[in-house]
């Protein structure tokens, strides 16, 4: 697990000039979870009960992050669902967040996440309680 956190961080450093903090540690935390236990997480089951309750985690907020030792689990947790988000609910998100990427590895500026998504299409944030509402889960 601390491996695969681990050389996420490494090949994000070594194939993009820079990575904003939230995305380095949300891929970095959704691709410890190997892929079949993804499911299971119990990263999605906090999710589902936060999002039931009307919460969300917000861009911003994790985009003023200026340092990982500012991080609190909480900010991990967030980065980790809008990972999840970005990955999984729709080929929509999925190509914006890899856009974003590309358009970073290429060389530029695309400003902060919420900026460029909100430009392409501002719904998708708030689509992200209703995503994590509709996972079945075990009280198990």
């Amino acid at each position: 697990t601390d491996l695969r956190h681990e050389y996420t961080h490494a090949v994000l450093h070594r194939t993009l000039p820079f990575v904003p903090l939230w995305i380095d540690e949300g891929l970095a935390e959704y691709l410890e979870d190997q892929p079949e236990r993804r499911a299971k997480s119990s990263r999605l089951r906090s999710m589902k009960w936060k999002c039931r309750t009307g919460w969300r985690p917000d861009f911003r907020h994790l985009e003023a992050i200026p340092s990982a030792s500012r991080m609190t689990s909480n900010h991990y947790r967030d980065s980790w669902a809008w990972t999840h988000f970005l990955l999984n609910e729709s080929d929509q998100t999925r190509m914006l967040f890899r856009d974003y990427l590309a358009a970073i590895s290429a060389g530029e500026a695309p400003g902060t996440f919420s900026e460029w998504v909100g430009e392409r299409d501002p719904e998708v944030v708030k689509r992200v309680g209703s995503y994590f509402r509709r996972f079945q889960i075990s009280l198990r």
